[in-house]
């Protein structure tokens, strides 16, 4: 039985390294300033840092898929080090690729930071403004589970500009997307 286990371990190891050598080049840079935007920087100026670093390589993706989707991933992580211009730049420049590309889920997505964005900074009607826009983009494509999650959003602003009928509506209609799902 060890035997069978020990030769089950080399097998998983020689098939995830073969599907690993099989992405292409533009895949594997994607993969790979994804991966560096995911390591651990304890500290706000490292992850700027690091945010700055992949950013300056963006340019050199040629392909504009990939460079979308390391746009919204550097928009995302710009958000969580609270530096605005930073994240104002980049989200604006992966909303531009992504409507371009009519990428509708990469926009809605967009619309998705800047509505935490600023929610942050206590701008609420821009925040729900957003979240409406992300909202309906979603829905638009079928896509009811990000659809119902905004639909939530909604409801927890609105439930905090006391506009309560308006919150339990948006709740009932999350609720409706949820419940198939």
């Amino acid at each position: 039985m060890r035997v069978n286990f020990s030769i089950l371990i080399i097998f998983t190891i020689l098939f995830s390294a073969c599907s690993e050598n099989n992405l292409s080049p533009e895949e594997s840079t994607q993969s790979s300033l994804i991966q560096r935007l995911a390591e651990n920087r304890p500290d706000r100026e490292g992850k700027l840092a690091l945010i700055d670093s992949v950013y300056s390589e963006v340019p050199n993706v040629s392909n504009d898929s990939i460079r979308k989707e390391v746009l919204l991933e550097l928009s995302y992580q710009s958000l969580k080090t609270n530096d605005s211009t930073t994240f104002l730049r980049i989200n604006e420049e992966a909303r531009k690729l992504s409507l371009s590309l009519k990428d509708s889920s990469g926009v809605a997505a967009t619309f998705w930071d800047l509505a935490h964005f600023y929610h942050d900074n206590n701008q609420e009607d821009s925040t729900y403004s957003n979240y409406t826009r992300a909202q309906k983009i979603y829905q638009s494509i079928g896509d009811e589970f990000n659809s119902a999650r905004l639909l939530l959003n909604m409801a927890i602003i609105q439930r905090e500009i006391k506009d309560f009928t308006g919150s339990e509506v948006s709740t009932t209609n999350a609720i409706i997307l949820f419940n198939p799902l």
